[in-house]
C-alpha cells in the first residue's frame, strides 16, 4: 500500500471516495493520562496540500509552505479543555508483519507529539514518535522516541509499563528548512522490530513485539502533559507527509488465497522468482530545489510497469483522486521478499 501524499488531494472517507486511509474523530476528556488538556482528534485538522499537477514534484502545495498531507494542532482549546488534534488510519486491520515507512516533516513549534505507528490494542504497539518540545537547534540535539509499548494503564507513554524503548539523537532537525522531509521505517518480523532513519540501521527489539493484526496510524497531538507532549502549542502546528509506504502481509483469507494462486510454493527459486528488492531511501525524499521532479521522486512501485498482476492499489498516487474500490491492476505492484519470508497463515 503506497500513498503519494504530494498529490493526494482529498482524504475524506465514504463508500464513494476511499485512498486507504479513514480520518478519525473522537475525544479523550481533560485528565486523562495525567495531562491538564484532553484531545479532539477532528477531520477538519487533516489538510491536503497537493501539488496540482500528477507530473510536478515540485513544491509548494496549493496552500502554500510544504506540500502534503498537514496534520494540525491547533493553539487554542476548545471550552472543554480539548486540543484540537489531527489523525489518520489504514481502513485495513489485517496488517500482519511487514515494512512500514513515512517521508515525514514535523514541527519545530514547542508543545506537539508526530507519531506514525502500528496499533491494535495497548499489548499490541509499535511506535516511533517525535517531541517538538525536545528538539533544540542550539545544542544540535533532535530525538526520536521509538517505542513497543505495553500499557498497564492510560494512552500516555509515560504510564506504560513493560515495553521497551530507545531514544535515539537522529544528528538533523526534522522540522528544518523547506523540503526536509526525512524517512522513518520500522520493519516488523515474528518476534523483532528493526528501526531504521533514512535508511540508517538505528536499533533492532525483541521485547513485547506485537503478534496481531492491526492498523497503521499517524497522528499528531497535544495534550499539555509536562514530562511528555508538554504544551499546548503557543500558535498552531503542523506536521506534513510526503508519502507512506506499507509493503505487509495480509491476514485476511481471500487474499491468502490469491497470493497462493500467484505464488506457488513449490518452486526451488521461489523466493528469488517472486520477489523484488524495496530500493532504500538513501537521501532525503526533497520536493524542492532546481530540479524538484527528481530529488522529489522516491521511488513508488506503483509508478512502474512490470509488475506481476492480481495485487491491488489505490490509485490516489497518480491522479491525486481515489477510486471507488480497490482496483485490480495489471501492472502496479510487486511481490515482496519480506512476504516470502514472513507470510502468516490464520488458524
Amino acid at each position: 500500500m503506497e500513498t503519494d501524499f504530494l498529490h493526494v488531494k482529498d482524504v475524506t472517507y465514504n463508500k464513494d471516495h476511499n485512498t486507504g486511509w479513514m480520518p478519525h474523530n473522537y475525544n479523550q476528556p481533560a485528565g486523562q493520562a495525567r495531562a491538564p488538556y484532553g484531545m479532539a482528534k477532528q477531520s477538519r485538522n487533516l489538510v491536503p496540500n497537493y501539488i496540482d499537477s500528477p507530473h510536478n514534484w515540485l513544491g509548494p502545495g496549493v496552500e502554500g509552505i510544504d506540500p502534503g498531507l498537514q496534520l494540525w494542532v491547533r493553539s487554542t482549546a476548545l471550552n472543554d479543555k480539548l486540543v484540537p488534534s489531527a489523525e489518520i488510519v489504514t481502513e485495513r486491520e489485517d496488517i500482519l508483519y511487514g515494512s512500514f515507512r513515512i517521508g515525514m516533516k514535523t514541527t519545530d513549534i514547542n508543545g506537539t507529539c508526530s507519531a506514525f505507528f502500528f496499533y491494535r490494542n495497548d499489548t499490541q504497539e509499535i511506535d516511533l514518535e517525535i517531541l517538538s518540545a525536545e528538539q533544540h537547534n542550539d545544542l544540535n540535539q533532535w530525538p526520536i522516541h521509538l517505542d513497543v509499548q505495553n500499557s498497564t494503564t492510560g494512552r500516555d507513554p509515560k504510564d506504560y509499563d513493560g515495553g521497551s524503548e530507545l531514544i535515539y539523537d537522529m544528528a538533523f532537525p526534522p522540522g528544518g528548512t523547506p523540503g526536509d522531509y526525512n524517512e522513518y521505517r520500522f520493519d516488523w518480523l515474528p518476534g523483532r522490530i528493526d528501526y531504521y532513519v533514512n535508511s540508517r540501521y538505528v536499533w533492532t527489539t525483541t521485547e513485547n513485539v506485537p503478534s496481531e493484526p492491526g492498523r497503521i496510524h499517524m497522528s499528531h497531538w497535544s495534550n499539555g502533559n509536562p514530562s511528555w507532549t508538554h504544551g499546548p502549542p503557543i500558535i498552531d502546528a503542523v506536521t506534513t507527509v510526503s508519502y507512506v509506504k506499507a509493503y505487509f502481509n495480509s491476514t485476511d483469507r481471500g487474499r491468502q488465497f490469491l497470493y497462493h494462486r500467484r505464488c506457488p510454493t513449490d518452486r526451488a527459486d521461489y523466493v528469488l522468482h517472486n520477489s523484488c528488492e524495496i530500493p532504500n531511501q538513501e537521501r532525503v525524499p526533497n520536493p524542492f530545489g532546481a530540479d524538484g521532479n527528481t530529488t522529489g521522486h522516491t521511488f513508488f512501485f506503483s509508478h512502474h510497469h512490470n509488475m506481476i498482476q492480481g495485487q491491488t492499489i489505490y490509485d490516489t498516487p497518480l491522479t491525486g483522486a481515489a477510486a471507488g474500490t480497490e482496483a485490480f491492476v495489471g501492472v502496479g505492484v510487486m511481490l515482496l521478499t519480506l512476504v516470502a519470508f514472513w507470510f502468516y497463515e490464520t488458524d
